[in-house]
């Protein structure tokens, strides 16, 4: 995983500074773990650890056991190169979430993820607009929608007629 990931990086902890409620620190390590299983250990990031135990004697059924000699200093060099590794990745990330959290314009930042929502997005992004199962979804959405301010107005006039009869005041929604 190369500059594209720390491209992606460096967006995901943009946004999460510019959240008041965001928590950098934990979406870092979020970050971390997930780069880090992928590219040192080789597994998903649900299904490492941070070192992973080897034992000499956990063979397969017909191999011969390794030479202590051979076995233990090797894996020992691998434990070592992946912390160098963890550790250069750390460092690199975290130089990232102190420019972010240090940037000038860390609580004006904004783009499309993070932007409020506007009625024009559901007919001009690709999201929306690109397959059937998005404009499926817009006309869901715009039927619950005019389905919602139909009932909002059916039950304005309701009040309406029942204050009206009584004599009452109007609630003001």
């Amino acid at each position: 995983m190369g500059p594209l990931f720390s491209v992606c990086a460096r967006s995901i902890l943009r946004r999460v500074a510019a959240n008041r409620l965001g928590r950098p620190s934990t979406t870092l390590s979020t970050i971390l773990w997930f780069h880090l299983m992928v590219e040192f250990e080789g597994v998903h990031p649900l299904e490492g650890g941070a070192f992973r135990l080897k034992f000499r004697r956990d063979r397969r059924h017909g191999l011969p056991r390794e030479n202590p000699l051979i076995f233990y200093p090797r894996y020992l060099g691998e434990i070592a190169r992946k912390a160098w590794g963890y550790w250069s990745v750390y460092r690199r990330f975290k130089r990232i979430l102190n420019d972010c959290l240090e940037s000038s314009d860390r609580w004006t930042y904004s783009d499309l993820a993070i932007a409020p929502h506007c009625e024009e997005e559901l007919d001009t992004l690709d999201l929306f607009t690109a397959t059937r199962g998005g404009s499926a979804a817009v006309v869901k959405k715009r039927s619950a929608d005019f389905a919602r301010e139909s009932m909002r107005i059916s039950v304005r006039l309701i009040e309406a007629k029942a204050g009206s009869k009584l004599g009452g005041t109007q609630t003001a929604y």
